[in-house]
């Protein structure tokens, strides 16, 4: 049977243990909440810093894209510590702690390493703001936007960019191609009636008879003409199409049997 002693200490072990994790588990909540803050002011900052870049470019001038980029980077890294600065994380204390006090101390220094990723995290994202704001300045709308800028600031870079977007549109609508509809596909055939395919084809009028079977690719007894390998065709009508015997034509002697 346990003693009186060894229930308590049982009892302050779970609660030390339930301690250690929820002390933990604050503190993830915490560096969470400090990523997305962060996170926030940066995109701020590279706005506002790009902004301010387009801004200054009448007086900035050739160099106004350089500085527009390099604004754009600092105020991302502003703009992350300021998402730092506002948010509060309760790193697990150890001296609060009875038990558990070397998994307390652990637990502590990750906290502390999570917190220094995020430095150099915001370090790092300021340089690749910086660097992509400079590349999208350097392509052809970017270049009408910063030509805009050296001109009026950010009035003129507001001009410049509009009058890029729209000669692209029109660029893309004049290239458009217009597809015929049904009724002028059907339309658009060919004529059969063409010149051009009736040429050098006679006609069944210019054909005299016996020439139609011919022109076909038969023989005038129905015979497909080897050349063309045609199937069977009519009959061609004979040079006389009179019905009947002529009696001048027949030979003497069946004169003397009629």
């Amino acid at each position: 049977m346990a003693s009186t002693a060894d229930v308590t200490f049982a009892l302050l072990r779970r609660s030390e243990q339930r301690k250690l994790e929820e002390s933990a588990r604050q503190a993830q909540r915490d560096t969470q909440k400090r990523s997305s803050k962060m996170g926030f002011g940066r995109l701020l900052g590279t706005i506002g810093g790009s902004l301010l870049g387009l801004a200054l470019a009448p007086v900035t001038g050739g160099a106004s894209l350089f500085a527009t980029a390099a604004l754009a980077g600092v105020g991302s890294r502003l703009g992350s510590e300021y998402g730092q600065q506002t948010t509060n994380i309760r790193e697990t204390d150890v001296n609060k702690q009875k038990l558990y006090r070397d998994t307390a101390a652990d637990l502590r220094e990750d906290q502390f390493e999570a917190q220094r990723d995020l430095n150099r995290m915001a370090n790092v994202r300021g340089l690749t703001d910086a660097f992509s704001v400079f590349s999208m300045g350097a392509t052809a709308g970017g270049q009408a936007v910063m030509q805009g800028a050296q001109a009026g600031g950010l009035s003129g870079a507001w001009q410049g960019g509009k009058a890029y977007a729209q000669s692209k549109i029109a660029s893309l609508v004049g290239k458009e191609t217009v597809l015929p509809t049904p009724t002028e596909a059907l339309t658009s055939t060919v004529d059969p009636t063409s010149s051009t395919l009736t040429t050098g084809v006679p006609t069944p009028s210019d054909l005299i008879a016996g020439q139609t079977t011919a022109a076909l690719g038969f023989d005038k007894t129905g015979i497909a003409n080897p050349s063309t390998m045609t199937g069977p065709g009519p009959l061609a009508p004979t040079a006389s199409t009179t019905v009947g015997l002529n009696p001048n034509q027949l030979p003497t002697d069946m004169l003397l049997i009629l």
